[in-house]
């Protein structure tokens, strides 16, 4: 529940979610859903409209054995909004999943156990109910004897996506080209002191010639039994990215096309008080630039037509966190967090090449200050079963 002063918007969100198995627990239904009800005030005096919205997700299939399977789907109406305390990138979603898995538990050749899936999922919009997305996607993923884990993923998109949300105005709609992704990641053992995590990630589409070249590695070391930081460094390079870009004098939808480059350095660290009690910091800065180089107008078929539309909308963003969090868990499943976030957010279209500069530009901003607490309490029915 979220209420605000007379002249804003209040809310609420409610959701619940099930799992039930037979008594082998070889097969389970789980299921999730959530109403939200936002109340939008028109006037100082209270007058104004609600909007219901809904969710849910269900899931059936085989959760034991080597082999499994899973068929999920995921509803999300036109109208559901549960970001007055939360945050939902879309709604008016639909999206049908099939999943097969296989997986070897117990020790074999020079692996300690190895878990793969390979699916399908066919996406539409809510409201209309217009195709959207359809995907193949698989993932194995191993440890060996010696603790050393890997894996790589993929997702091909083999005929063109329709997307209903990046031209910003309702019933318009951009199509996406066909694209594939990889993405592979390797661990050593955790067990020891030092451990390196490594991943990478590559995409290509058949149009406009899109590719995305992403890695991260993440040192972490661990002092002791109750202290331990990692280090994590991300850099993202996204070539001749193609998205929204403005809204003309004559209603033309804009579309650029953008080199963006990402780099992300986050430092963590965790001290363990007791078994239940824990203190952990974070320091994030997240720095992001796109630079345009060309534009485009939507076609009503979908497709972008040449403009000679020019204007500047490069974009040099900073985010720059600190974050503690104190965790104490009070009782089984049940804990209560305290955060205190300090953050400072900079957008500006002016771009910089070098990072220290940049940086001191964005301690420079205006800064936030937030402390919020969040208590969660777990009850269990057969607890109470057994005490009555």
């Amino acid at each position: 529940n979220v209420s605000r002063q007379q002249g804003s918007r209040n809310a609420n969100v409610t959701g619940s979610k099930f799992e039930i198995r037979d008594k082998s627990n070889t097969y389970a239904i789980k299921g999730f859903g959530a109403i939200s009800n936002v109340y939008i005030k028109t006037d100082n005096n209270g007058t104004g409209a609600s909007s219901l919205g809904y969710k849910y997700n269900a899931e059936f299939g085989k959760i034991s054995g080597n082999f499994q399977f899973e068929l999920e789907q995921n509803v999300e109406s036109d109208t559901y909004d549960p970001n007055d305390l939360g945050f939902l990138y879309n709604n008016n979603e639909i999206s049908n999943v099939i999943r097969f898995r296989y997986n070897i538990y117990k020790p074999f050749w020079k692996l300690l156990k190895l878990y793969s899936f390979i699916g399908t999922d066919y996406n539409t919009l809510y409201k209309p109910r217009n195709f959207t997305e359809y995907g193949i996607f698989g993932m194995v993923n191993t440890t060996t004897l010696k603790y050393l884990s890997g894996g790589v993923s993929f997702r091909a998109i083999p005929v063109e996506s329709y997307d209903y949300f990046e031209s910003r105005v309702d019933g318009r709609y951009f199509i996406r080209p066909k694209k594939f992704n990889v993405n592979g990641w390797i661990s050593t053992d955790y067990r020891k002191k030092m451990a390196l995590d490594i991943n990478f990630y590559i995409k290509k589409a058949n149009k406009y010639d899109h590719k995305v070249f992403r890695i991260g590695i993440n040192p972490r070391i661990r002092i002791n039994d109750k202290l331990s930081f990692v280090y994590r460094f991300k850099v993202n390079n996204d070539y001749n990215n193609i998205g929204f870009a403005t809204i003309d004098t004559s209603a033309n939808i804009i579309f650029g096309k953008r080199n963006i480059q990402t780099i992300n350095n986050t430092i963590s660290g965790n001290y363990i008080f007791t078994n239940k009690i824990a203190l952990g910091l974070r320091v994030r800065h997240y720095w992001s630039q796109a630079k345009y180089d060309q534009f485009y107008f939507l076609q009503d078929d979908g497709y972008l037509g040449y403009t000679d539309y020019s204007a500047d909308h490069n974009i040099n963003f900073n985010a720059f966190n600190i974050d503690v969090v104190y965790t104490w868990e009070f009782a089984p499943g049940s804990e209560m967090k305290i955060v205190w976030k300090n953050a400072i957010l900079r957008t500006q279209n002016e771009l910089i090449d070098n990072f220290y500069r940049n940086l001191e530009n964005t301690w420079d901003s205006p800064q936030a200050n937030s402390v919020s607490i969040k208590l969660l309490y777990y009850l269990d029915y057969l607890y109470f079963k057994k005490t009555t």
